[in-house]
């Protein structure tokens, strides 16, 4: 009888479905983008500013794109930290580091408003800190010791360091 796979740590578990969770409010706000752009750049028939709102459209379309793309990776990133892969781990420590970084770019920008959308700007405050908070949680998360050796262990078993023809 072969012995029972090793648990997952609970750091590994976290960091992966916070991952994919986080991706996901990520992928739609992508896809909110993309159907704004669509919208805003076939509303603009016969307007004397189309050139300017077909560029609006055309950027939170090229946007929408980007984050959509960002996301999917990132949900795969996550399903793989669970998995217990290495390059999932790197990649995952790289990605939610850029979104936290991105995620800053809601604070205050020095003239009173937290963006040109909302005037709440304790509401706006507050998001951005959410959202940096676990981005950066789901980071340190990554790069805990403890993970790290969940990993190496499962791919060590993975790759032949446990019993022969014993696979994880």
């Amino acid at each position: 009888m072969y012995p029972a796979a090793a648990e997952k740590s609970a750091t590994t578990t976290i960091a992966g479905v916070l991952a994919i969770v986080v991706s996901s409010f990520w992928a739609v706000g992508g896809v909110l983008l993309v159907i704004a752009g669509a919208v805003i750049s076939t509303a603009d028939e016969g307007q004397d500013f189309e050139g300017f709102v077909d560029f609006i459209g055309g950027l939170a379309l090229f946007v929408g794109i980007v984050v959509l793309v960002a996301a999917v990776l990132a949900i795969v990133v996550g399903a793989n930290i669970l998995k217990r892969r290495r390059w999932a781990r790197v990649l995952g420590i790289v990605l939610f580091s850029v979104f936290a970084a991105l995620s800053l770019f809601g604070l205050d920008r020095g003239d009173g408003s937290s963006n040109q959308f909302d005037d709440s700007e304790q509401g706006s405050v507050a998001g951005v800190a959410l959202a940096v908070g676990v981005d950066l949680l789901v980071v340190l998360l990554l790069a805990l010791p403890a993970t790290g050796r969940d990993i190496a262990a499962h791919e060590a078993a993975r790759l032949g360091g446990g019993p022969a023809g014993y696979g994880y």
